[in-house]
């Protein structure tokens, strides 16, 4: 309840050196040395001077461009990390109590594909992998799967002799078919027709013998 606090408006326009001017409504590449401002209300964040800045780290538009345009030099420097572990109650000493802090820092002789000024743009696009191990082993992948049954499909065009082949196979069949088809048809034909002529006969006779009767009673009639 003794403090008093301030709203500040920070615009996005940053101030650069030989009085240029980069605006985050044209870019947000914008930046500048992140480092501890004169936090006053007095001063103009924009353009007063840092007290110290941080190496390799940079403000910008946004938070998340602000880190990936940043680099890692300063975790690698034992000195730049002991100047954060100093500043960090940076004006806020009132505020915040000092806590002991054991920080090591990163080891530049280790083999890695990064350097200290890799930018994390670059680091977070790669998925801040070091190396990739490619081994390809397809008897283990078949051992893995262990495929009962392997089936496939292909379309496959045929060729005139091919087609003349399947033809004469075809025809050869056909014929031995009708050969054996033949004299069932033939009888079945023969017998349909000797029915038909059979009944026709009958009916002729009775008709001849029924002209014969009525021809009699005439006669006899008369």
């Amino acid at each position: 309840s003794n403090y008093s606090w301030a709203l500040r408006y920070q615009s996005k326009t940053f101030f650069l050196p030989d009085n240029k001017t980069c605006s985050c409504l044209t870019s947000n590449a914008c930046t500048r040395p992140q480092g501890f401002y004169c936090a006053s209300i007095y001063c103009h964040i924009n353009i007063a001077q840092p007290n110290q800045t941080v190496p390799g780290m940079v403000t910008s538009c946004f938070p998340v461009n602000s880190l990936l345009l940043s680099t890692l030099e300063c975790l690698y420097n034992r000195s730049c990390i002991q100047m954060l572990l100093d500043w960090r109650l940076f004006e806020t000493d009132h505020v915040m109590q000092p806590i002991s802090l054991n920080v090591s820092v990163l080891d530049a002789c280790l083999p890695s594909r990064y350097l200290p000024n890799t930018t994390m743009e670059v680091i977070v696009s790669n998925l801040m992998i070091e190396d990739w191990i490619n081994t390809a082993n397809v008897t283990t992948h078949y051992n893995a799967c262990n495929p009962h049954i392997c089936t496939y499909t292909y379309t496959h065009r045929y060729n005139k002799f091919q087609v003349i082949s399947a033809i004469l196979g075809l025809a050869g069949g056909l014929s031995v078919i009708l050969k054996i088809l033949a004299p069932f048809i033939v009888k079945i034909i023969s017998s349909r027709l000797f029915l038909r002529n059979t009944r026709t006969t009958t009916e002729s006779s009775h008709a001849i013998g029924t002209l014969i009767l009525i021809v009699r009673q005439k006669y006899d009639f008369h």
